[in-house]
């Protein structure tokens, strides 16, 4: 038991991905990326990557080792240096970082999410065309929504976050029956996305947690340009 102690002390998971939670890891990520290796090839040694850290070369060898088998950066060698770039899972990660301090440090009725753009399953754009919701949409919000969705998928971690809205009240919008069938409530949270005013919907009934369906008065995707695969960040009142 003593061995276990000392090892969970001083070694890092042996799990890839649990490594990103190490502060040790965050820490040379975001030196990286401050030396520009987000945006390009950054051409540094071990050497040089260890003194900007106040740390040895050794320690900064294996940092960099350990990211790259976490997959948090690519790297290769030029004919004096090694090359060093952040990968999209390590900026996905930076990224997590960023919005943790944003809730740390800015109001704490926010949370923050950040996902890809998405074709979705259109099951908040279905809700969304009953006339019924729309009226009371209108009302609570003072905009009727386009009809469509702008879907943004989560990973794991970011999923994990819209517990904070399962928590809160939110804008109900109430279910009614129509045709024979019942619809449920739906919640909503006022949000904006690149500036933009919209609204997060969740259906009480979705299966969908890992995708959450945007809605504003505009098509999104139009007026902000945004493609499938863009990276948003979204503000989200609760």
């Amino acid at each position: 038991m003593l061995l276990a102690r000392f090892r969970n002390l001083f070694f890092l998971p042996s799990n890839p991905m649990a490594q990103f939670m190490n502060p040790i890891l965050i820490e040379t990520l975001k030196r990286i990326a401050l030396l520009g290796g987000a945006k390009r090839e950054l051409e540094i040694s071990s050497s040089a990557l260890g003194s900007s850290l106040g740390v040895s070369q050794q320690a900064a060898s294996k940092r960099l080792i350990d990211m790259e088998k976490a997959g948090a950066v690519r790297r290769g060698m030029s004919v004096k240096r090694q090359r060093v770039k952040i990968t999209e899972s390590g900026i996905r990660e930076l990224r997590r970082e960023y919005l943790e301090y944003r809730r740390i440090f800015e109001d704490r009725n926010r949370i923050y999410l950040s996902g890809k753009a998405a074709s979705g399953v259109g099951e908040g754009r279905y809700y969304m065309s009953q006339n019924e919701y729309l009226e009371q949409f209108g009302k609570a919000l003072g905009f009727e929504p386009y009809h469509g969705t702008l879907n943004i998928d989560l990973d794991d971690a970011e999923a994990s976050k819209l517990q904070s809205l399962d928590a809160s009240e939110g804008i109900v919008l109430r279910g009614f029956s129509s045709g024979g069938r019942t619809f449920g409530d739906v919640k909503c949270f006022k949000a904006k996305i690149k500036g933009a005013e919209c609204a997060v919907i969740i259906p009480k009934r979705t299966h969908y947690r890992h995708m959450v369906e945007v809605v504003a008065a505009k098509r999104l995707r139009e007026t902000l340009g945004i493609k499938d695969g863009d990276i948003l960040e979204l503000m989200i009142e609760i």
